[in-house]
């Protein structure tokens, strides 16, 4: 395992996370239309999108061989021992009424393992 990709992959989900969290921060308590998601009660925003598309792009840039899999777009990209794991807005349900408990979760795994 290569450390160097691994102090990287850090980097940038730090910085993925803090552009998400600003995203998530511009449309606190102002979202003007809340969707359901499935039959179990979820809802996606505008925020889920647009943090999702921007740390992808993140991740894309730095790292286009490595595959994702987001929460809202699904899995993208072939086969490969590393695997970047997105829920831009976890906990969305607080997000959409108003209750500040929620956050960005990426994780990068490395043959089965977190690394990040």
């Amino acid at each position: 395992m290569d450390q160097r990709i691994i102090e990287e992959a850090k980097q940038l989900a730090i910085a993925a996370a803090k552009e998400a969290g600003s995203i998530a921060k511009a449309y606190f308590d102002k979202l003007e239309k809340v969707d359901q998601k499935g039959d179990n009660g979820d809802l996606v925003t505008v925020v889920d999108h647009l943090a999702e598309e921007r740390i992808l792009e993140h991740i894309r840039s730095k790292f286009p061989d490595h595959r994702i899999r987001a929460e809202e777009s699904g899995d993208h990209g072939q086969r490969s021992d590393w695997l970047w794991l997105v829920d831009p807005l976890d906990g969305t349900n607080n997000y959409a009424i108003g209750l500040p408990a929620f956050s960005c979760s990426i994780t990068l795994i490395y043959q089965g393992q977190p690394v990040v």
